[in-house]
Parts: structure tokens; sequence; C-alpha cells
């Protein structure tokens, strides 16, 4: 298990060049005529302007969160909170970016090229926000992870998932920016006496990293999968990346979960977890 904790924060980075990548194909796409441009910058400049107003409130409250934090659990911890946030932060405007610059390529693009652009422009953009929640989300956490990484200093990493979603929370109140900041809880063991054995707590430690490469690279694997299935119409073709990018993570999931020494009910609930996401969706 200590495979997937080590190569947490690089399938990060991977998830970051890839929303760059989709991020710079999106804005290669023509904008249209000189109206479209126009209603597409007062749109841009609206959404900053929210964007900047929101973020200069939140930092007043991330300051005084950090503070108590520092307070009454330690310069760590809040240190990690502000890590969290900031990274949410940073998702939340690079997902702005990419969807005010999608907009008006994606009408440029059902106008001269039908569904198909259309669709494929409009899911890039979409795909930036997703890509880069959840690639600064397992960034984060494994630098983390990889200093605080031990049973007793563990509950450190806590503060990380505290901020990430403190700003996801207010984001979605304020204006339906839905960067769902990944919420990253360790199965930590106070066991009080050594109830665990030592392979399992470090295993139930890692298990939830090595779920968020997996399911990281499965989504990787879904956005390309769209480059084949745009032909089948848009609803079917969000339906079946979906399929390919769930389907692929819970193969491998089980694999990981059969090799470790922790019962294969935990895939059961990964399973269900799995399905209850796709029928929301």
């Amino acid at each position: 298990m200590s495979f997937w904790s080590g190569i947490s924060p690089f399938a990060g980075i991977i998830g970051l060049a890839v929303a760059v990548a989709l991020y710079r194909m999106v804005k290669s796409q023509p904008e249209g005529n000189e109206k479209m441009r126009e209603i597409a910058e007062s749109i841009r400049s609206g959404a900053m302007a929210f964007l900047k107003r929101e973020y200069r409130i939140l930092a007043i409250f991330e300051v005084v969160v950090f503070v108590l934090l520092a307070w009454k659990l330690g310069t760590a911890t809040a240190v990690a909170f502000l890590f969290g946030a900031l990274c949410s932060m940073g998702a939340g405007l690079f997902g702005m970016f990419a969807a005010t610059q999608a907009n008006v390529r994606t009408s440029e693009a059902a106008r001269t090229g039908g569904e198909e652009s259309a669709l494929l422009v409009a899911f890039n953009g979409g795909a930036v926000m997703g890509l880069s929640v959840a690639s600064l989300g397992l960034l984060g956490v494994g630098v983390l992870f990889a200093i605080y990484g031990d049973p007793a200093n563990a509950k450190v990493i806590n503060g990380f998932a505290m901020g990430a979603s403190s700003i996801a929370l207010f984001a979605r109140v304020g204006g339906g920016i839905y960067t769902k900041a990944a919420d990253v809880g360790l199965m930590l063991l106070s066991d009080g006496g050594g109830a665990a054995k030592a392979d399992v707590q470090a295993t139930l430690m890692m298990l939830p990293l090595a779920l968020a490469v997996i399911g990281l690279l499965a989504s990787l694997a879904g956005v390309f999968s769209m480059r084949v299935l745009k032909g089948i119409g848009a609803q079917a073709a969000l339906r079946y990346s979906t399929f390919v990018a769930a389907g692929l993570f819970l193969l491998v999931a089980f694999m990981v979960v059969a090799a470790s020494p922790v019962t294969t009910k935990v895939w059961t609930a990964v399973l269900i977890g799995t399905i209850g996401g796709i029928a929301i969706g």
C-alpha cells in the first residue's frame, strides 16, 4: 500500500497537467463573431468580479479560523487547513476561467460543427474543474501524508480536508460554483492499546489515497473516452463515459482491496457509493 501513498502527489500532478491541456484545447477553439465575443467578455468580467469579491470575504474567514486552529489544535493543523483552502480556491478560479472560456466556444462549435463538436468543447471545459478539484486534493493530501503519515500525527491531515471543504461550502452557497473538494477522511484507528495490527492500521490509513489515485486515473480514461463516444449523442456519450470511468475504478479497486489485509467488505462499500454517485448523475 505504500506504493499508492508514494505516487499520489505525482498522480495529482498528472491530473493537473491534463486539466491544463484541456483548458488550452478549449482556448484554441474559435469564439465566434464580434457580438458573441462581446457577450462572452461581459460574462467573464462579471464572473471574475464575483469571484474576486467572494474570495476577499472568504480570506477573512480563513484567517480567523487559521488563528483559532493554531491556538487550539496546533500550527501544523492550521497550516494544513490553509493549504486545503488555497487548493480549493485555486480549483474554483481555474474552473471559472475554463467555464467562461468554454461557453461561447461551445455556442460557436454548435453553430458551425453541430452537436458532436459542441459536446466535446463543453465536456472539456467542465472536465477542467473536475480534474482540478480531484488533482489538487490528491496532491495536497499526498504531500501532507508524506510528512504526517504516521498514526501519531496523521490527524493533522484532517485540517486540509476542513480547509478545502470550507471554501467549497461557501462557493456553492454564494454562487453555485460546484467545487466539491476532495473530502479526505482517513480511516484512522485510535486503538487505545494496540487492538489493531500495525499492518492493518497502515493499510486503513493508506487505502483512501490508493482509491483516490485509482479514481483519478479512471476519470482520465473516462474523459478521453469522450473522443470515441461523441458520435452516439450527447446524453448517451455522457452516460457511457461515466460507465467507463466507474467500471475501471471498481475493477482496479477490487484488486487493490483484495490484495490488502482488510476485508473485501470495504470494496462493497465502495461499490455501493459508486452506484449511488452514478444514480445521482
